[in-house]
């Protein structure tokens, strides 16, 4: 099971602790929100709004999933992520999820993911 003290899984954690609007209301194994996505790729910046689904008890780590739309595909973007595997932080003050990974990938060498509940 995941250490619920790591930093990947507290900013997962706060972020889900201050969306105002579950989706998901009264389930207590997932949360599920209206979000605006920014993905930063390289030089690259696509913006989307969609929808995310956060299970906290997902064994063995956290995992956050985004709803594809638009462009944002499994095929050309991840559109799942765990806190084992990537680097999470939480902004308080824009109230930002902010996911990233520097390891190569299909993705290329570095991306950064922005989500802010809207």
């Amino acid at each position: 099971m995941e250490d619920i003290h790591s930093p990947n899984f507290q900013a997962l954690f706060n972020f889900t602790r201050q969306i105002k609007n579950d989706l998901a209301i009264n389930n207590r194994q997932i949360t599920m929100a209206n979000v605006r996505i920014t993905y930063i790729l390289g030089d690259r910046t696509e913006i989307i709004e969609t929808q995310i689904y956060i299970s906290l008890n997902n064994h063995p780590s956290a995992k956050l999933t985004m709803i594809e739309r638009g462009w944002l595909k499994a095929e050309t973007y991840y559109t799942e992520f765990q806190t084992g595997y990537n680097k999470f932080s939480f902004n308080s003050d824009a109230k930002t999820l902010v996911i990233e990974n520097n390891k190569q990938s299909k993705m290329g060498s570095y991306y950064r993911v922005e989500i802010v509940e809207i």
